[in-house]
């Protein structure tokens, strides 16, 4: 009923769809005819765009200008089509292509897997998550990959994406995300070293197809390996918020079902640790923030110094850190390095603040960022984006699919 109803929306938008400018179509494997859910179809160079549903269909509001249709999808290559012939496509047909591409050394480093083994911290069962967001230096490995590869039409999605900035910003992206080419001598300055800073301004796409090279280059090693079979990829939204909350003790992998043990000080807010333990819902708001551990902090995002605890957007209202002077009010005016705050208890560094992590699900990052403020960034905070930027990039996680 539900295919047969599709058909019959099809037909009258089709018919509609030069008067109303709304387009009405179907996107399918090339191969099998089945349907490609999560597609996304947009005009080129405009941010308007819709994804397929679970039968691949998909209904689009067309804007004036571009004349160019974009449909694409991970794993997919990207389908161009003219709008101006689009009434006699009402399928389309995508392509798939195969991601295998071999390790590269970058500035005398290679891709160490034994460092990716070593970064991942147990999450529950086979499920792990990177200690740190995935940094520059990574990113950049993969991206050398594809260069080498000759894989530029999949580098040209995956690439940083810095043209929506200009001018000296634009410069220090630019800085930002090259590899690191090394000092020329000791007293060189000029080469800041970005390697161990998070990777931001990468799309969705990249992000995905940056853990699939990554599982391909772990199951095809022939080093010696903790396991035999991993998958990196994005975590769900779920898988998220509690490795982001890292209490190991979790009884659900719903947030806001879940209890964590805390401690109430007997005495003042300086002695965090001690004094009685008992347990508090995490739902509610009750619990905000991965330092809830100690009772009066769960939901503050500073101490009892006013320190920060993340790297936030701080408005500067408020005395900061004993009332020493500190960029951004926190130590950072934009990204940290990784790993510059204490991590949760499952070993998982700047799960909030920093930069808001990506999910499996398109356009969705969780944990805030350094420029979102302490209240949009919390373990229970999801934000949209409709294009990479400078305050969203990601977290790998690993599942262990053969020991």
């Amino acid at each position: 009923m539900y295919k047969t109803l599709s058909a019959v929306l099809l037909f009258c938008t089709f018919s509609l769809a030069l008067a109303q400018s709304v387009i009405i179509g179907q996107v399918v494997h090339h191969g099998t005819k089945t349907p490609v859910s999560g597609a996304i179809i947009r005009q080129d160079g405009d941010e308007n765009h819709t994804i397929t549903d679970p039968a691949g269909y998909f209904r689009l509001t067309v804007q004036p200008g571009s004349d160019t249709l974009m449909v694409s999808h991970v794993g997919y290559r990207t389908s161009l089509l003219p709008l101006s012939t689009y009434v006699n496509q009402s399928t389309i047909a995508l392509e798939e292509y195969a991601l295998e591409l071999k390790t590269v050394t970058i500035t005398s480093r290679s891709l160490n897997l034994r460092d990716i083994e070593n970064g991942m911290r147990l999450v529950r069962d086979n499920l792990y998550a990177n200690e740190m967001e995935t940094s520059n230096g990574l990113y950049n490995l993969f991206l050398s990959a594809l260069e080498e590869s000759d894989a530029m039409d999949v580098l040209a999605r995956c690439d940083y994406d810095l043209s929506s900035y200009q001018g000296e910003q634009k410069e220090f992206y630019k800085r930002y995300s090259e590899p690191l080419k090394g000092q020329r001598n000791k007293k060189d300055t000029s080469e800041v070293d970005y390697t161990r800073f998070p990777a931001v301004n990468i799309s969705h796409e990249g992000a995905v197809l940056f853990c699939e090279w990554l599982t391909q280059q772990y199951n095809s090693s022939p080093a010696k390996k903790k396991f035999k079979k991993v998958k990196f990829r994005l975590p769900t939204l779920s898988e998220w918020q509690i490795a982001a909350l890292g209490y190991p003790k979790f009884q659900s992998w719903k947030l806001d079902e879940n209890f964590v043990e805390v401690v109430i000080p007997s005495d003042t807010l300086a002695g965090v640790m001690k004094g009685n333990k008992t347990k508090v819902p995490v739902g509610n708001n009750n619990v905000l923030y991965p330092w809830f551990n100690a009772y009066n902090y769960r939901k503050k995002p500073y101490n009892h110094n006013n320190c920060y605890l993340g790297n936030f957007r701080i408005d500067g209202t408020k005395p900061v850190c004993n009332n020493a002077i500190r960029p951004g009010g926190d130590g950072w005016t934009k990204m940290s390095p990784s790993g510059a705050y204490f991590p949760n208890d499952m070993g998982l560094y700047d799960v909030v603040g920093n930069v808001a992590e990506m999910i499996d699900e398109d356009s969705k990052a969780c944990g805030g960022s350094w420029n979102d403020d302490p209240s949009r960034s919390t373990i229970h905070s999801v934000k949209s984006f409709r294009r990479p930027n400078n305050s969203v990039g990601f977290r790998i996680f690993m599942e262990v699919v053969e020991k």
